[in-house]
């Protein structure tokens, strides 16, 4: 139910992101960002809530990691992970790596969006491209993610833990000047 609502607020999202000028897609990612706050909340409350009462809380927040059985936080209630710097870094970071490729001619100005995940140690792994835009920039996003520098982990009742993680990757403001 709620991976459906999320579909469908991003659709939503994205088809505003097409059709309406600035001020009308401004009120509109407003709406649809608080809905996607509010459905969280309710959420993460159930959660609390159902965990209360479970023998296992700590599995009910989790998913299973692709390669091993570990368990990967989709969020943390105590300590999200931290890139060396705080937010405001990493998106420097990435603007700053972005800007070292030489843009090639099949370049689209846009946004990717990679997701991976923060190990109990820090390091990045499992990066995957969630929002697409060239076969090319999609592997240099992807190589931006690999080389980022080792997060602080997140935190899960004290204790280091896998946490999945998604950035928006821009590429902007590349295109030749026509002499």
């Amino acid at each position: 139910m709620k991976k459906k609502a999320y579909q469908l607020l991003y659709h939503i999202l994205s088809t505003c992101s097409n059709r309406f000028n600035n001020k009308l897609l401004i009120q509109c990612k407003l709406i649809i960002g608080s809905s996607l706050l509010l459905l969280n909340n309710g959420y993460a409350q159930s959660k609390q809530e159902q965990s209360s009462n479970a023998s296992s809380p700590l599995q009910q927040d989790t998913i299973q990691a692709k390669d091993d059985h570990s368990q990967i936080f989709c969020y943390v209630t105590e300590t999200m992970p931290e890139f060396p710097g705080g937010q405001g870094e990493l998106l420097k970071y990435l603007k700053e790596e972005v800007s070292k490729y030489a843009p090639s001619d099949s370049w689209n100005e846009g946004r990717i969006t990679v997701s991976f995940v923060v190990d109990s140690v820090g390091k990045i792994c499992d990066p995957e491209v969630f929002r697409s835009l060239t076969i090319e920039q999609d592997s240099i996003a992807i190589q931006i993610i690999k080389n980022m520098p080792d997060w602080s982990p997140g935190k899960q009742r004290g204790k280091p833990v896998r946490v999945k993680y998604t950035v928006p990757i821009t590429f902007k403001n590349f295109k030749k000047d026509k002499e």
